[in-house]
């Protein structure tokens, strides 16, 4: 039998935010947390990804959309894996697990690069693995991929586009210089 999957939409200041599930009270998984990009509309998405998802009518929300509402308001929130639920981020022993990890742990206001996570991972040369992880990351801002930028300090790609993470590590505290890039104080060592 397939799993009812519901939805929330957060409107923010950086675009809206979409939060799908499935389940209820103390048995909702996590699915994914949507971005809104510049190509379609974040409904047009939810819709291709999830065509049977319900709206939820607002009695049964996950405590993280809370969070993520205090989050975006500019409160200093800090998730958990445990915000995820039982199978959030999944097998924690490969290196895409482990890189996740590392991403929770690179506190507010700070950023690192793809090949500084990389070797903190113990895999200096996989920088792009890094990045691929990040592209493909299901919990953008609980997993705070927007803290990972390029070596030089500019900010690079992101799910809800380039704007929308510079905005957020402006919202956290990051320091940028006249030209758009993080400066060195920002890197978390």
């Amino acid at each position: 039998m397939e799993n009812t999957h519901y939805f929330w939409m957060i409107p923010s200041s950086y675009g809206e935010i979409g939060l799908v599930w499935t389940g209820s009270g103390k048995k909702r998984q996590i699915q994914q947390i949507l971005l809104s990009r510049l190509q379609k509309s974040l409904e047009e998405d939810m819709r291709e990804l999830y065509p049977r998802a319900i709206p939820c009518t607002g009695e049964d929300l996950p405590g993280l959309v809370r969070k993520i509402e205090d989050y975006l308001a500019g409160r200093n929130v800090s998730f958990s894996p445990a915000d995820l639920g039982e199978k959030g981020m999944g097998e924690k022993k490969n290196f895409y697990g482990e890189i996740l990890c590392r991403t929770m742990a690179i506190p507010r206001g700070m950023v690192d690069s793809y090949g500084g996570l990389a070797a903190k991972a113990g895999r200096p040369q996989a920088a792009r693995a890094v990045g691929t992880a990040m592209a493909t990351n299901r919990f953008p801002l609980v997993i705070p991929c927007h803290r990972l930028v390029r070596a030089d300090g500019s900010i690079g790609q992101f799910g809800g586009g380039p704007p929308m993470k510079k905005g957020l590590l402006t919202m956290e505290g990051v320091l940028f210089d006249s030209r758009g890039k993080v400066l060195a104080d920002s890197f978390y060592r």
